[in-house]
């Protein structure tokens, strides 16, 4: 049995594919320049490797203070975490703390050391603040949704109910009423929009 494709003539059947086809998707997208199963290495413009391009290495410390594994923080937070974490005396910091760390579990121990520690792992990170200003649609809308909630605690108050239940229901009529006005207050210190 003839197949179509060999009863057609070569220029007939280009014609035919350019033309039923049209533009494929893929002719447009990005050509790589590195082919992951030909080539050995990844061909970059930045950089050669991956500490270079970002990510921080991070070290284990144990118990005793000495260093261990290093990588990635994400990969040594699960080997922390998995060792006991920080509560038996498990760290991970970046790399070049490493010795510093080491330093403090034999200076520190206990709450005193986890909170060092903690604050070591964010050494030297800028902490730039850029809070965007408080939107009037939402400060609204919250004003709105704790007058909802304030007035059904209110009618709920209203049923007379007793001991605990009524000591509750006061509490959070309290509580509701001073968080009804946080967003006017972080409006006039962050400013409104």
């Amino acid at each position: 049995m003839a197949r179509l494709k060999d009863l057609i003539d070569k220029g007939t059947l280009k014609k035919l594919n350019e033309s039923s086809l049209g533009e494929l998707p893929s002719e447009r997208l990005m050509k790589m320049k590195w082919n992951p199963i030909t080539d050995s290495k990844q061909v970059s413009e930045k950089s050669t490797s991956v500490n270079e391009s970002g990510w921080d290495t991070y070290v284990v410390i144990d118990p005793r203070g000495n260093p261990g594994a290093q990588g990635p923080k994400i990969q040594l937070d699960g080997y922390v975490k998995k060792k006991g974490g920080a509560k038996r005396g498990w760290f991970a910091v970046p790399a070049k703390l490493a010795r510093k760390a080491q330093k403090m579990v034999g200076a520190m121990s206990g709450a005193k050391l986890r909170d060092a520690m903690w604050d070591l792992r964010y050494e030297g990170v800028e902490e730039n603040i850029n809070e965007a200003p408080m939107d009037n649609r939402f400060q609204k809308e919250w004003e709105r949704n704790c007058d909802v909630l304030i007035k059904h605690l209110d009618h709920e108050l209203r049923k007379n109910p007793t001991g605990q239940t009524k000591a509750q229901l006061k509490l959070y009529a309290k509580q509701v009423t001073q968080a009804k006005f946080v967003p006017e207050k972080m409006g006039k210190i962050l400013g409104t929009n």
